[in-house]
Protein backbone atom coordinates (compact mmCIF):
# COMPACT_ATOMS: atom_id res chain seq x y z
CA UNK A 1 0.00 0.00 0.00
CA UNK A 2 1.45 3.92 -1.05
CA UNK A 3 1.47 5.81 2.27
CA UNK A 4 -0.26 9.05 3.07
CA UNK A 5 2.71 11.20 2.85
CA UNK A 6 0.31 14.13 2.32
CA UNK A 7 3.31 16.37 2.55
CA UNK A 8 3.99 16.24 -0.82
CA UNK A 9 1.97 18.44 -3.02
CA UNK A 10 0.62 15.40 -5.41
CA UNK A 11 -2.20 15.68 -2.80
CA UNK A 12 -3.65 18.50 -4.24
CA UNK A 13 -2.34 17.94 -8.26
CA UNK A 14 -4.68 17.56 -10.71
CA UNK A 15 -4.19 14.62 -12.99
CA UNK A 16 -2.62 15.44 -16.27
CA UNK A 17 -1.50 19.12 -17.05
CA UNK A 18 -5.22 20.76 -17.69
CA UNK A 19 -7.39 17.64 -15.94
CA UNK A 20 -10.02 17.63 -13.05
CA UNK A 21 -11.42 21.41 -12.32
CA UNK A 22 -10.78 22.79 -9.13
CA UNK A 23 -13.72 21.37 -6.90
CA UNK A 24 -16.29 24.00 -6.06
CA UNK A 25 -18.03 23.81 -2.82
CA UNK A 26 -21.85 23.12 -4.34
CA UNK A 27 -24.13 21.47 -1.82
CA UNK A 28 -26.67 18.82 -2.31
CA UNK A 29 -29.96 20.33 -3.85
CA UNK A 30 -32.95 19.87 -1.01
CA UNK A 31 -35.60 17.25 -2.61
CA UNK A 32 -38.90 16.07 -1.11
CA UNK A 33 -37.36 12.45 -0.69
CA UNK A 34 -35.65 12.33 2.31
CA UNK A 35 -32.00 11.20 2.46
CA UNK A 36 -31.21 7.91 4.40
CA UNK A 37 -27.33 8.33 4.47
CA UNK A 38 -24.94 10.89 2.97
CA UNK A 39 -21.19 9.31 3.03
CA UNK A 40 -18.09 11.70 1.56
CA UNK A 41 -14.65 12.75 1.48
CA UNK A 42 -15.31 16.34 1.39
CA UNK A 43 -18.55 18.47 3.26
CA UNK A 44 -21.35 18.26 0.47
CA UNK A 45 -24.43 18.64 2.70
CA UNK A 46 -25.59 22.00 3.58
CA UNK A 47 -25.94 22.86 7.33
CA UNK A 48 -23.71 19.78 8.36
CA UNK A 49 -20.72 21.10 10.43
CA UNK A 50 -19.12 17.59 11.98
CA UNK A 51 -16.02 15.31 11.14
CA UNK A 52 -15.96 13.85 7.77
CA UNK A 53 -14.44 11.06 8.61
CA UNK A 54 -12.55 9.03 11.46
CA UNK A 55 -8.79 7.76 10.19
CA UNK A 56 -6.46 5.25 12.02
CA UNK A 57 -2.70 5.86 12.04
CA UNK A 58 -1.33 2.35 10.56
CA UNK A 59 1.62 2.73 12.46
CA UNK A 60 0.45 2.49 16.28
CA UNK A 61 -3.42 1.68 15.67
CA UNK A 62 -3.86 6.10 16.80
CA UNK A 63 -7.56 7.52 15.83
CA UNK A 64 -8.42 11.20 14.89
CA UNK A 65 -11.41 12.71 13.54
CA UNK A 66 -10.84 15.00 10.33
CA UNK A 67 -13.11 17.62 10.08
CA UNK A 68 -13.59 20.55 6.95
CA UNK A 69 -11.18 22.87 6.93
CA UNK A 70 -12.64 26.64 8.84
CA UNK A 71 -14.28 28.30 5.57
CA UNK A 72 -14.09 25.25 3.21
CA UNK A 73 -15.47 22.02 2.03
CA UNK A 74 -12.44 20.07 2.08
CA UNK A 75 -11.03 18.44 4.77
CA UNK A 76 -8.54 19.86 6.59
CA UNK A 77 -5.55 17.88 5.11
CA UNK A 78 -2.80 20.17 6.86
CA UNK A 79 -3.68 18.73 9.54
CA UNK A 80 -4.16 14.98 9.08
CA UNK A 81 -0.49 15.56 7.53
CA UNK A 82 0.87 16.39 10.58
CA UNK A 83 -0.42 13.96 12.26
CA UNK A 84 0.06 10.93 10.37
CA UNK A 85 3.16 11.66 9.52
CA UNK A 86 4.92 8.90 7.03
CA UNK A 87 2.19 5.86 8.16
CA UNK A 88 -0.10 5.15 6.24
CA UNK A 89 -3.65 5.74 6.58
CA UNK A 90 -6.98 3.94 6.82
CA UNK A 91 -10.40 4.91 7.23
CA UNK A 92 -12.45 3.39 10.08
CA UNK A 93 -15.79 5.47 9.46
CA UNK A 94 -16.83 7.78 6.75
CA UNK A 95 -19.64 9.70 8.80
CA UNK A 96 -23.65 10.16 7.59
CA UNK A 97 -23.96 14.12 7.01
CA UNK A 98 -27.85 13.76 6.75
CA UNK A 99 -27.81 14.07 10.56
CA UNK A 100 -29.29 10.57 11.34
CA UNK A 101 -26.13 9.35 12.38
CA UNK A 102 -26.04 6.14 10.27
CA UNK A 103 -22.43 6.30 10.05
CA UNK A 104 -20.65 3.89 7.69
CA UNK A 105 -17.91 2.02 10.11
CA UNK A 106 -15.25 -0.79 9.36
CA UNK A 107 -14.05 -1.77 12.99
CA UNK A 108 -12.26 -4.90 11.57
CA UNK A 109 -8.22 -3.25 10.32
CA UNK A 110 -7.23 -5.29 7.65
CA UNK A 111 -10.77 -4.41 6.16
CA UNK A 112 -10.80 -0.79 6.37
CA UNK A 113 -10.13 1.21 2.96
CA UNK A 114 -7.04 3.95 2.89
CA UNK A 115 -6.29 6.87 1.77
CA UNK A 116 -3.64 6.27 -1.10
CA UNK A 117 -2.27 9.93 -1.69
CA UNK A 118 -1.80 9.48 -5.18
CA UNK A 119 -4.98 8.57 -6.01
CA UNK A 120 -6.07 12.71 -5.32
CA UNK A 121 -7.69 14.11 -7.96
CA UNK A 122 -7.55 18.13 -8.28
CA UNK A 123 -7.75 18.72 -4.47
CA UNK A 124 -9.90 15.78 -3.63
CA UNK A 125 -9.15 12.44 -1.96
CA UNK A 126 -10.88 9.64 -2.61
CA UNK A 127 -10.89 6.87 -0.17
CA UNK A 128 -9.87 3.64 -2.07
CA UNK A 129 -10.31 -0.26 -1.71
CA UNK A 130 -8.36 -2.62 -3.09
CA UNK A 131 -11.23 -5.99 -3.66
CA UNK A 132 -10.87 -6.66 0.56
CA UNK A 133 -11.84 -3.29 1.97
CA UNK A 134 -15.64 -2.11 2.82
CA UNK A 135 -17.24 0.28 4.98
CA UNK A 136 -20.78 -1.27 7.03
CA UNK A 137 -23.89 0.80 6.82
CA UNK A 138 -25.92 0.30 9.94
CA UNK A 139 -29.31 -1.28 10.55
CA UNK A 140 -30.63 2.28 11.43
CA UNK A 141 -30.51 2.75 7.47
CA UNK A 142 -33.50 0.72 6.46
CA UNK A 143 -36.46 1.27 4.15
CA UNK A 144 -38.87 0.03 1.81
CA UNK A 145 -37.27 -2.18 -1.23
CA UNK A 146 -39.56 -0.68 -3.71
CA UNK A 147 -38.51 2.80 -3.43
CA UNK A 148 -34.77 3.58 -2.54
CA UNK A 149 -32.16 5.13 -4.41
CA UNK A 150 -28.32 5.13 -4.16
CA UNK A 151 -26.29 7.23 -6.15
CA UNK A 152 -22.67 7.39 -6.03
CA UNK A 153 -19.31 9.33 -7.03
CA UNK A 154 -16.97 6.18 -7.85
CA UNK A 155 -13.92 5.28 -9.79
CA UNK A 156 -13.91 2.06 -10.87
CA UNK A 157 -9.84 0.82 -11.26
CA UNK A 158 -8.24 -2.77 -11.45
CA UNK A 159 -9.82 -5.99 -11.28
CA UNK A 160 -9.69 -9.15 -8.78
CA UNK A 161 -11.59 -12.05 -9.31
CA UNK A 162 -14.42 -13.33 -11.24
CA UNK A 163 -12.27 -11.52 -14.77
CA UNK A 164 -13.57 -8.17 -13.14
CA UNK A 165 -17.68 -8.96 -13.93
CA UNK A 166 -18.67 -8.73 -10.72
CA UNK A 167 -17.21 -6.34 -8.61
CA UNK A 168 -20.33 -4.31 -6.65
CA UNK A 169 -19.44 -1.13 -5.13
CA UNK A 170 -22.03 -0.91 -2.74
CA UNK A 171 -25.13 -2.83 -1.49
CA UNK A 172 -27.98 -2.51 0.11
CA UNK A 173 -29.12 -5.14 2.27
CA UNK A 174 -27.62 -7.39 5.71
CA UNK A 175 -27.95 -10.44 3.91
CA UNK A 176 -26.15 -11.23 0.14
CA UNK A 177 -28.75 -12.60 -2.73
CA UNK A 178 -31.57 -12.37 -0.52
CA UNK A 179 -34.86 -11.81 -2.38
CA UNK A 180 -36.25 -8.48 -1.19
CA UNK A 181 -33.43 -6.94 0.83
CA UNK A 182 -30.67 -6.65 -1.57
CA UNK A 183 -29.88 -4.03 -3.96
CA UNK A 184 -25.68 -4.19 -5.68
CA UNK A 185 -24.36 -2.26 -8.49
CA UNK A 186 -21.41 -3.39 -10.12
CA UNK A 187 -19.62 -1.36 -12.94
CA UNK A 188 -18.47 -4.01 -15.57
CA UNK A 189 -16.24 -3.33 -18.79
CA UNK A 190 -19.25 -2.90 -20.99
CA UNK A 191 -21.44 -0.99 -18.48
CA UNK A 192 -23.39 -1.55 -15.00
CA UNK A 193 -24.79 -4.20 -13.55
CA UNK A 194 -27.29 -4.96 -11.00
CA UNK A 195 -28.26 -8.06 -9.21
CA UNK A 196 -31.82 -8.22 -7.48
CA UNK A 197 -33.04 -11.33 -6.12
CA UNK A 198 -30.57 -12.89 -8.57
CA UNK A 199 -31.85 -10.91 -11.53
CA UNK A 200 -28.87 -9.49 -13.92
CA UNK A 201 -29.50 -6.19 -15.62
CA UNK A 202 -27.02 -4.55 -17.73
CA UNK A 203 -26.63 -0.94 -19.35
CA UNK A 204 -24.12 0.03 -21.47
CA UNK A 205 -21.62 2.48 -20.50
CA UNK A 206 -18.28 1.48 -21.16
CA UNK A 207 -15.96 2.17 -17.84
CA UNK A 208 -13.76 5.11 -17.18
CA UNK A 209 -10.44 6.03 -15.82
CA UNK A 210 -11.95 8.90 -14.44
CA UNK A 211 -14.48 9.51 -11.61
CA UNK A 212 -18.39 9.33 -12.90
CA UNK A 213 -21.42 9.26 -11.22
CA UNK A 214 -23.84 6.36 -10.93
CA UNK A 215 -27.33 5.63 -9.47
CA UNK A 216 -29.86 3.01 -9.29
CA UNK A 217 -33.54 4.38 -8.65
CA UNK A 218 -35.87 1.57 -7.43
CA UNK A 219 -39.57 2.24 -7.84
CA UNK A 220 -42.97 0.27 -7.45
CA UNK A 221 -42.92 -1.50 -11.04
CA UNK A 222 -39.37 -0.45 -12.39
CA UNK A 223 -35.53 0.20 -11.86
CA UNK A 224 -33.76 2.93 -13.43
CA UNK A 225 -29.75 2.33 -13.79
CA UNK A 226 -28.23 6.00 -14.22
CA UNK A 227 -24.60 6.63 -15.41
CA UNK A 228 -23.44 9.73 -17.26
CA UNK A 229 -26.65 11.03 -17.90
CA UNK A 230 -27.53 8.10 -19.94
CA UNK A 231 -31.04 6.15 -18.36
CA UNK A 232 -31.79 2.50 -18.75
CA UNK A 233 -34.84 0.61 -17.22
CA UNK A 234 -36.04 -2.22 -16.88
CA UNK A 235 -39.32 -3.73 -15.41
CA UNK A 236 -38.57 -5.38 -11.87
CA UNK A 237 -38.39 -4.50 -8.27
CA UNK A 238 -36.66 -4.98 -5.15
CA UNK A 239 -40.11 -5.52 -3.26
CA UNK A 240 -39.49 -5.82 0.96
CA UNK A 241 -37.32 -3.95 2.98
CA UNK A 242 -33.71 -3.59 3.13
CA UNK A 243 -31.37 -3.46 6.62
CA UNK A 244 -27.80 -1.60 6.25
CA UNK A 245 -25.85 -2.48 3.90
CA UNK A 246 -21.92 -2.15 2.37
CA UNK A 247 -19.97 0.69 0.67
CA UNK A 248 -16.88 -1.00 -1.29
CA UNK A 249 -18.62 -4.66 -1.78
CA UNK A 250 -21.59 -6.59 -2.57
CA UNK A 251 -21.63 -9.52 -0.80
CA UNK A 252 -19.91 -13.14 -1.02
CA UNK A 253 -17.25 -12.86 -3.50
CA UNK A 254 -18.59 -9.16 -5.35
CA UNK A 255 -15.62 -7.21 -4.30
CA UNK A 256 -14.31 -3.77 -5.46
CA UNK A 257 -11.39 -2.35 -6.72
CA UNK A 258 -11.34 1.25 -7.10
CA UNK A 259 -12.05 4.49 -4.96
CA UNK A 260 -14.97 5.98 -3.76
CA UNK A 261 -15.60 10.05 -3.02
CA UNK A 262 -19.57 10.06 -2.64
CA UNK A 263 -21.90 7.95 -1.33
CA UNK A 264 -25.93 8.71 -0.59
CA UNK A 265 -29.31 6.45 -0.17
CA UNK A 266 -32.46 8.07 0.10
CA UNK A 267 -35.95 6.65 1.18
CA UNK A 268 -37.75 6.91 -2.34
CA UNK A 269 -37.36 6.05 -6.13
CA UNK A 270 -35.86 9.42 -7.61
CA UNK A 271 -36.81 10.03 -11.30
CA UNK A 272 -34.49 11.26 -13.99
CA UNK A 273 -35.54 15.26 -12.87
CA UNK A 274 -34.02 14.58 -9.56
CA UNK A 275 -30.74 12.64 -10.16
CA UNK A 276 -29.74 14.99 -13.15
CA UNK A 277 -29.69 17.76 -10.55
CA UNK A 278 -27.66 15.66 -8.23
CA UNK A 279 -25.36 14.84 -10.57
CA UNK A 280 -25.32 18.47 -11.26
CA UNK A 281 -23.89 19.06 -8.30
CA UNK A 282 -21.94 16.56 -7.77
CA UNK A 283 -20.32 17.28 -11.27
CA UNK A 284 -18.00 20.70 -9.86
CA UNK A 285 -18.13 19.33 -5.91
CA UNK A 286 -15.70 16.56 -7.28
CA UNK A 287 -13.99 17.58 -10.10
CA UNK A 288 -15.45 15.13 -12.81
CA UNK A 289 -15.51 16.30 -16.84
CA UNK A 290 -18.41 15.03 -17.34
CA UNK A 291 -18.26 12.33 -20.25
CA UNK A 292 -21.19 14.35 -22.75
CA UNK A 293 -18.07 16.89 -22.86
CA UNK A 294 -17.56 15.99 -26.62
CA UNK A 295 -14.76 19.03 -26.84
CA UNK A 296 -12.37 16.33 -25.82
CA UNK A 297 -10.88 13.89 -27.22
CA UNK A 298 -11.72 10.24 -26.32
CA UNK A 299 -9.20 7.06 -26.00
CA UNK A 300 -10.90 3.37 -25.55
CA UNK A 301 -8.71 0.89 -24.29
CA UNK A 302 -9.61 -2.82 -24.63
CA UNK A 303 -7.27 -5.34 -23.97
CA UNK A 304 -6.64 -7.31 -20.06
CA UNK A 305 -5.06 -6.94 -16.88
CA UNK A 306 -1.83 -5.56 -17.50
CA UNK A 307 -3.83 -2.42 -19.06
CA UNK A 308 -5.81 -2.41 -15.74
CA UNK A 309 -3.50 -3.13 -12.82
CA UNK A 310 -3.55 -5.68 -10.42
CA UNK A 311 -1.84 -6.37 -7.17
CA UNK A 312 0.10 -4.19 -5.17
CA UNK A 313 -0.26 -1.38 -8.42
CA UNK A 314 -4.41 -1.57 -8.52
CA UNK A 315 -5.39 1.37 -10.10
CA UNK A 316 -2.11 2.54 -10.93
CA UNK A 317 -1.75 1.37 -14.62
CA UNK A 318 -0.30 3.13 -17.59
CA UNK A 319 -3.51 4.50 -18.30
CA UNK A 320 -3.54 6.00 -14.80
CA UNK A 321 0.09 7.59 -15.81
CA UNK A 322 -0.84 8.39 -19.00
CA UNK A 323 -3.62 10.22 -18.13
CA UNK A 324 -1.20 12.67 -15.57
CA UNK A 325 2.05 13.20 -18.37
CA UNK A 326 -0.97 14.59 -21.00
CA UNK A 327 -0.85 18.49 -21.03
CA UNK A 328 -3.96 18.57 -21.83
CA UNK A 329 -7.64 16.53 -20.67
CA UNK A 330 -8.77 13.31 -22.57
CA UNK A 331 -11.92 11.31 -21.58
CA UNK A 332 -9.96 7.68 -21.23
CA UNK A 333 -12.11 4.64 -21.06
CA UNK A 334 -10.66 1.81 -19.70
CA UNK A 335 -12.41 -1.14 -20.87
CA UNK A 336 -10.13 -4.20 -19.80
CA UNK A 337 -10.87 -7.37 -18.68
CA UNK A 338 -8.61 -9.96 -16.34
CA UNK A 339 -7.44 -12.76 -18.59
CA UNK A 340 -9.04 -11.09 -21.93
CA UNK A 341 -7.20 -12.42 -25.01
CA UNK A 342 -7.11 -10.27 -28.34
CA UNK A 343 -9.34 -13.09 -29.97
CA UNK A 344 -12.16 -12.27 -27.36
CA UNK A 345 -11.77 -8.33 -27.71
CA UNK A 346 -12.11 -9.26 -31.78
CA UNK A 347 -15.37 -11.02 -31.40
CA UNK A 348 -16.10 -8.32 -28.94
CA UNK A 349 -15.26 -5.46 -31.68
CA UNK A 350 -18.78 -3.74 -32.07
CA UNK A 351 -18.69 -2.67 -28.36
CA UNK A 352 -15.43 -0.69 -28.67
CA UNK A 353 -16.18 0.46 -32.44
CA UNK A 354 -19.74 1.59 -31.73
CA UNK A 355 -18.32 4.30 -29.53
CA UNK A 356 -16.25 6.34 -32.39
CA UNK A 357 -18.17 10.17 -31.88
CA UNK A 358 -17.60 12.37 -34.58
CA UNK A 359 -18.67 15.14 -32.82
CA UNK A 360 -14.72 15.18 -30.86
CA UNK A 361 -11.54 16.02 -31.90
CA UNK A 362 -10.75 13.05 -32.18
CA UNK A 363 -11.40 9.47 -31.47
CA UNK A 364 -8.02 7.07 -30.18
CA UNK A 365 -8.27 2.96 -30.53
CA UNK A 366 -5.74 1.02 -28.42
CA UNK A 367 -5.62 -2.21 -29.64
CA UNK A 368 -5.52 -5.05 -27.21
CA UNK A 369 -2.15 -7.16 -27.20
CA UNK A 370 -2.54 -10.94 -27.28
CA UNK A 371 -0.01 -12.05 -24.22
CA UNK A 372 -3.07 -14.21 -23.05
CA UNK A 373 -3.40 -15.68 -26.44
CA UNK A 374 0.09 -16.87 -26.85
CA UNK A 375 0.15 -17.72 -23.18
CA UNK A 376 -3.03 -20.07 -24.19
CA UNK A 377 -0.42 -21.72 -27.32
CA UNK A 378 -1.54 -18.76 -30.18
CA UNK A 379 1.60 -18.34 -32.16
CA UNK A 380 2.74 -14.44 -32.74
CA UNK A 381 1.97 -14.49 -36.65
CA UNK A 382 -1.54 -16.11 -36.16
CA UNK A 383 -2.22 -12.73 -33.29
CA UNK A 384 -1.28 -10.59 -35.83
CA UNK A 385 -3.32 -12.00 -39.33
CA UNK A 386 -6.47 -13.34 -36.92
CA UNK A 387 -6.98 -10.67 -34.60
CA UNK A 388 -4.89 -7.52 -34.05
CA UNK A 389 -4.72 -6.85 -37.94
CA UNK A 390 -8.13 -7.31 -38.59
CA UNK A 391 -9.46 -4.57 -35.72
CA UNK A 392 -6.62 -2.08 -36.82
CA UNK A 393 -7.91 -2.33 -40.13
CA UNK A 394 -11.79 -1.95 -38.34
CA UNK A 395 -10.92 0.73 -36.23
CA UNK A 396 -9.46 2.86 -38.68
CA UNK A 397 -12.29 2.46 -40.91
CA UNK A 398 -14.22 3.24 -38.47
CA UNK A 399 -12.42 7.06 -37.83
CA UNK A 400 -9.85 6.29 -34.95
CA UNK A 401 -6.56 6.63 -34.39
CA UNK A 402 -4.98 3.57 -33.62
CA UNK A 403 -2.27 2.93 -31.16
CA UNK A 404 -0.46 -0.75 -31.20
CA UNK A 405 1.09 -1.99 -28.25
CA UNK A 406 3.80 -4.70 -27.93
CA UNK A 407 3.99 -7.27 -25.72
CA UNK A 408 6.02 -7.18 -22.66
CA UNK A 409 7.70 -9.86 -20.77
CA UNK A 410 6.14 -12.23 -19.11
CA UNK A 411 8.41 -14.71 -16.70
CA UNK A 412 5.90 -17.90 -17.74
CA UNK A 413 6.84 -17.66 -21.19
CA UNK A 414 9.29 -20.67 -22.58
CA UNK A 415 11.99 -20.01 -25.52
CA UNK A 416 8.87 -20.75 -27.54
CA UNK A 417 6.43 -18.31 -26.78
CA UNK A 418 9.48 -15.91 -26.44
CA UNK A 419 9.77 -16.40 -29.93
CA UNK A 420 6.38 -16.02 -30.79
CA UNK A 421 5.65 -12.36 -28.79
CA UNK A 422 9.24 -11.51 -30.96
CA UNK A 423 7.82 -12.21 -34.28
CA UNK A 424 4.18 -10.11 -33.06
CA UNK A 425 6.59 -7.52 -31.68
CA UNK A 426 7.96 -7.28 -35.55
CA UNK A 427 4.73 -6.98 -36.78
CA UNK A 428 3.44 -4.61 -34.74
CA UNK A 429 6.97 -2.74 -35.54
CA UNK A 430 6.85 -2.34 -39.10
CA UNK A 431 3.34 -1.80 -39.21
CA UNK A 432 3.01 1.20 -37.50
CA UNK A 433 4.62 3.37 -40.60
CA UNK A 434 0.96 3.93 -41.81
CA UNK A 435 -0.77 6.57 -41.16
CA UNK A 436 -3.27 7.09 -37.85
CA UNK A 437 -1.28 4.07 -36.66
CA UNK A 438 1.31 4.65 -33.84
CA UNK A 439 3.23 2.09 -32.42
CA UNK A 440 3.50 2.25 -28.32
CA UNK A 441 7.02 -0.12 -27.82
CA UNK A 442 6.70 -1.37 -24.31
CA UNK A 443 8.81 -3.96 -24.75
CA UNK A 444 11.51 -1.81 -25.73
CA UNK A 445 11.90 -1.26 -22.16
CA UNK A 446 11.60 -5.02 -21.13
CA UNK A 447 14.63 -4.81 -19.28
CA UNK A 448 13.46 -1.64 -17.20
CA UNK A 449 10.13 -3.15 -15.87
CA UNK A 450 9.69 -5.01 -13.04
CA UNK A 451 6.67 -7.57 -12.79
CA UNK A 452 6.26 -8.57 -9.16
CA UNK A 453 3.86 -11.81 -9.97
CA UNK A 454 6.22 -12.45 -13.15
CA UNK A 455 2.98 -10.94 -15.35
CA UNK A 456 1.72 -7.73 -14.30
CA UNK A 457 4.23 -4.65 -13.81
CA UNK A 458 4.67 -2.35 -10.27
CA UNK A 459 3.57 1.04 -9.94
CA UNK A 460 7.37 2.13 -11.10
CA UNK A 461 6.86 -0.15 -14.45
CA UNK A 462 3.42 1.30 -15.55
CA UNK A 463 5.01 4.89 -15.08
CA UNK A 464 7.68 3.84 -17.80
CA UNK A 465 4.83 2.52 -20.19
CA UNK A 466 2.97 5.51 -19.64
CA UNK A 467 5.96 7.57 -21.45
CA UNK A 468 5.46 5.61 -24.28
CA UNK A 469 2.13 5.71 -24.61
CA UNK A 470 1.67 9.13 -23.46
CA UNK A 471 4.06 10.22 -26.33
CA UNK A 472 1.63 8.15 -28.96
CA UNK A 473 -1.32 9.47 -27.51
CA UNK A 474 0.12 13.11 -27.97
CA UNK A 475 1.18 12.19 -31.61
CA UNK A 476 -2.51 11.02 -32.56
CA UNK A 477 -3.92 14.34 -31.11
CA UNK A 478 -1.51 16.20 -33.51
CA UNK A 479 -1.71 14.05 -36.45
Amino acid sequence: MIGFNLGMAGCHRPRGGAPAPAPADPYLPALSAQPLGIFAVRAISGGYSGPLMRVRRVSDDAEMDLFATTGSAQPDWAALQDWAGASDISVTTLYDQSGNGNHAVQDIAGRQPMLVSAKARGGIQPITHNGSQWLSLPSGLSGNGRDVTAIAVQNRMSIGSAGGQNQAQWMLGAAWNTAGSLSFLSTIPQGLRLLTSSTFKDTGKLSRSQPEVIAVSSGSSEMAMYRDGLVSTHGLNNSGTFVGGLIGRGGASYNWWGDTFFHAVYDAALDDEELAGIRAALIPAFGIIPLEDTSLPLLISPGNSIVQGTGASYGQNNLWFTEELLTAPIHIVNCAVFGQTAATAYNSRSVYMNQFDADRPTCIMVVPEPTNDISSGATGVDCWNNYVKPFIDEAVAAGFKVLVPTIIKRSGFDSTQNGYKTDFNNLARAYCDEADIFLVDYAADDAALTLPDGTHPNSTSYAIMAGRQAAAVTAALAA
